[in-house]
């Protein structure tokens, strides 16, 4: 049955994803929900909540304010809200199920928040139906509706600069990604911003000014494709780990695993030695931009093997931008379809996320760990990239 999940829990939803993009903004973030969304997000979805602060409040919709639509109470509470947190330099509203069953009017709501507080309002009006990648993509989209300046900005915010797209803790292998790939793209010359990880309000401002974009996952794809149309912005897809981000690894309109040079670069983590071959057919699972990535290595690790580097597949239960992607590749639609492709497909190797190997209680290959937050939380949460990438390069025999 599509949409039963036997095995698997549920994956983050979009308003985690939108409060993902929204967090370190210094924004007053109103979660429209009963209670129970908004726990989910702070107290599962979003790990930053364990070593950072945001002001996220809980609308606590009671069931007849919620079916009259009483947006008056809303507002009142929102003022309650701002009375704690006077600083606050945006609103933002985001949708749950409940909203989107009633029919919220999100840009009513966003005309009455302004007008009684004075204060930019970004509205997204998530369902809690999507998966977290419809949420960023939202997100940013009312970010740069509501605060981009393509020009008017000073001599100093004019300073040349790159950003970087998609770049949540939801799409990356680990708290410190962000800045491994800030850090990379310096070392080119170029100051970065990260937009979703140690970003400001101030850098979403000036957005419209960037010299040119990248993405590091499709929902960072939807940002910088609607930031070309309104701005013209030049922009690349590359990959979402360290030292595989150059433009090789998917310029213009390329797919973003065209090149495997870039995964050469990933020498810094694994010491010499001839590396093993795994077996395959192999089947990579993540968030689409960060198999690519993985395929590559995996390319770049075996292409010196006498039977060279083995067939291998990308699947993402997330956003899937066809561009970008290889013959074989797919999108399950859920569960069932996934056991389907592995069965069918007969992959003897799978890199995937930990928690769905209880979807292949009969699979007799070899499973290795990639983590993907946006599946399993902390369940299997990794500190370092290079925590991410071990189970990887010791089955290459690359450690």
């Amino acid at each position: 049955m599509r949409g039963l999940y036997r095995y698997l829990s549920p994956f983050t939803p979009d308003q985690s994803g939108a409060l993902s993009v929204l967090f370190e903004l210094g924004g007053l973030v109103v979660i429209c929900d009963a209670g129970g969304c908004a726990g989910n997000v702070c107290g599962f979805d979003e790990p930053r909540f364990y070593s950072k602060k945001s002001a996220v409040f809980s609308a606590c919709l009671r069931d007849m304010d919620a079916i009259m639509g009483r947006d008056d109470r809303l507002i009142e509470k929102t003022g309650k809200a701002l009375a704690s947190f006077p600083e606050a330099k945006f609103i933002a509203y985001i949708g749950t199920p409940v909203p989107s069953v009633i029919g919220t009017d999100f840009r009513a709501l966003k005309r009455m928040a302004e007008k009684q507080f004075h204060l930019p309002v970004v509205t997204c009006a998530t369902n809690g139906m999507d998966s977290y990648d419809k949420g960023e993509e939202k997100a940013y989209r009312a970010l740069i509706d509501t605060f981009a300046c393509g020009s008017g900005l000073s001599s100093a915010e004019h300073v040349p600069f790159a950003g970087v797209w998609g770049a949540t803790p939801l799409e990356l292998a680990a708290p410190g990604s962000a800045e491994l790939i800030r850090n990379g793209f310096t070392e080119d010359g170029v100051p970065v911003v990260t937009f979703g990880m140690d970003s400001m309000l101030d850098d979403v401002r000036r957005c419209g000014s960037a010299a040119v974009n990248y993405a590091v996952s499709p929902a960072g794809l939807a940002a910088v494709q609607y930031l070309q149309q309104k701005y013209g912005t030049e922009y690349y897809v590359v990959s979402p780990l360290y030292r595989t981000h150059g433009k090789n690894a998917g310029a213009g309109s390329r797919p973003s695993n065209a090149d495997d040079s870039a995964a050469d670069k990933t020498e810094s983590y694994v010491s010499g030695g001839m590396p093993h071959p795994l077996t395959g057919p192999v089947l990579v699972v993540h968030q689409q931009f960060m198999a690519n990535a993985v395929r590559g290595i995996i390319r770049a690790s075996c292409r010196s093997l006498p039977s060279g580097a083995p067939e291998t597949d990308v699947a993402t239960f997330f956003d899937f931008a066809p561009r970008y992607a290889e013959q074989g590749d797919s999108r399950p639609a859920g569960e069932d379809e996934f056991i389907s492709l592995v069965k069918n497909k007969g992959y003897r190797t799978i890199i995937a996320d930990p928690l769905l190997a209880r979807a292949l209680p009969g699979f007799d290959g070899t499973f290795i760990p990639l983590p993907h937050f946006a599946v399993s939380g902390q369940l299997h949460a990794v500190r370092s990239e290079a925590e991410f990438l071990e189970p990887l390069y010791r089955e290459l025999g690359r450690v």
